[in-house]
């Protein structure tokens, strides 16, 4: 089993290969390509080649809408084949689906609410602090004088100076904040993919 891919737009692995039981890939400068394509040929050792033995690789994933294939292996290891077109990733990746061998394949739902979890939590903070803030700023517009206690670099200390620009300042951005977070969060709440996985049976 010995095949390899060259990719020449930026931001893709070079070369991608699989040659002598591993997954290779390689970014050499332009004049050493050819020299690094002939390396792999003949299984000689090029420092510019990275490889993962098959017996290490836990699974491959390729999710739609993604510009790589992730491979995971050993304890809690991965590595990304870099690939712009679309045609070609899903060619590599149906040939690592079709050649290693022990291996189990499914398709997988992209689960959206994972995907905008970290989102949804922003605006909770951006909601908790807009409220705690501008019951600060209210308080200062009406003459209250408030100090904060210990660590000057606590979030009261933040909240304490950021009330100082006043209320319709502050209401204003962060509506403009809660606005990008939600539009994050709608996002990817819309973001229906599936994920290509290859399962390495041990």
């Amino acid at each position: 089993m010995n095949i390899i891919w060259i990719n020449t737009e930026n931001g893709e692995d070079k070369i991608i290969a699989i040659s002598n039981e591993k997954i290779l890939k390689a970014n050499p400068k332009t004049e050493k390509i050819e020299l690094c394509i002939t390396d792999i040929k003949n299984d000689i050792v090029n420092k510019d080649v990275f490889g993962i033995p098959l017996s290490y690789i836990k699974s491959i994933q390729l999710q739609e809408n993604k510009k790589y294939i992730q491979v995971f292996y050993g304890q809690d290891s991965e590595e990304y084949l870099r690939i712009n077109d679309d045609a070609k990733r899903k060619e590599i990746f149906e040939y690592f689906k079709d050649n290693i061998s022990s291996t189990e394949y499914r398709i997988e739902a992209f689960n959206n609410t994972k995907s905008a979890k970290k989102p949804l939590i922003a605006i909770v903070i951006v909601i908790v602090l807009f409220i705690w803030t501008l019951s600060v700023a209210s308080g200062v517009e009406s003459g209250k004088e408030y100090e904060v206690l210990g660590n000057k670099r606590s979030i009261a200390s933040f909240v304490l100076a950021i009330a100082q620009f006043g209320t319709i300042k502050i209401t204003l951005a962060f509506l403009l904040l809660l606005g990008l977070t939600t539009r994050k969060f709608m996002r990817n709440i819309h973001n229906n993919t599936n994920i290509y996985i290859i399962e390495i049976i041990r």
